[in-house]
């Protein structure tokens, strides 16, 4: 045989087992790096995992990318127009959360108010069920005496604050929006409104809100003894052998072996 068509060969095999080796490594690495998603926590005992996944204690592919969270005196907290917010329980099955601003929790902040309108724009999240803005009115120039809550610690002689459900309350009653800087509005739990009257603002916000999310149920995954996470931003479900659309029980994968 020609000597020049061994040597090919010989250089096609090299190459070969080269780029298989590389393969292998990189395939080895990302396995072991898979235990991450295991289910992390902040350290007040809610499980934090797929879709959302804790920066340097769990890897990007653990969950989806705008789902990161940080942790804070042992809370999970989103961060959402703005504010930090704590979550206070995260409902997998359904694929919604319950929040309540961090400031609220604060002891160092004697006037906890809201400064930010609340928007679920640039987020994956939308309204949960049952939910009601407060209005919040700063340095307003007349005072409200009919307000819904007063916001005493927000303000002095010339300056007056209050928060009411319905802005509409305002009008014709000796009182116009004008007075007053732009409200803040901040999303709270709706209630009955005589448990709503009886409380101060502050419990109010700290009744917190719920936001869903639209997204694959990671159940089935876990089910078969996968954990969910995201690959080139798609929900999928790690398995042993495969990376699966939903389950490892499925027959074959649209992302091949590992």
């Amino acid at each position: 045989m020609d000597h020049k068509l061994l040597y090919k060969i010989y250089h096609h095999i090299q190459i070969t087992a080269i780029l298989f080796t590389i393969l292998v490594d990189g395939i080895v690495c990302f396995y072991t790096n898979s235990s991450d998603c295991m289910p992390q926590s902040c350290g007040n005992g809610l499980n934090i995992v797929y879709p959302f996944w804790i920066p340097g204690r769990q890897e990007s592919y653990c969950g989806s990318p705008t789902f990161n969270i940080t942790c804070r005196d042992k809370n999970p907290i989103l961060k959402i127009s703005d504010d930090d917010y704590i979550i206070r329980d995260i409902f997998y099955m359904n694929n919604s959360l319950l929040l309540s601003q961090a400031e609220l929790y604060d002891v160092g902040n004697r006037c906890p108010t809201p400064q930010h309108n609340f928007s679920t724009g640039g987020t994956p999240f939308s309204y949960g069920p049952e939910i009601v803005d407060l209005f919040f009115f700063y340095n307003c120039t007349e005072p409200y005496q009919e307000e819904t809550y007063a916001v005493d610690c927000a303000s002095n002689v010339s300056h007056h604050a209050f928060a009411v459900f319905h802005t509409e309350l305002l009008d014709g009653r000796n009182h116009s929006e004008q007075s007053c800087q732009p409200p803040i509005s901040a999303p709270v739990t709706i209630d009955s409104l005589k448990r709503l009257l009886s409380m101060n603002y502050t419990d109010v916000l700290k009744k917190g809100f719920v936001l869903q999310w639209d997204g694959d149920s990671c159940s089935n995954c876990r089910s078969g003894g996968g954990e969910c996470g995201s690959y080139d931003n798609e929900f999928v479900c790690y398995c042993d052998d495969h990376k699966h659309l939903k389950t490892c029980d499925e027959g074959v994968s649209k992302f091949g072996t590992y």
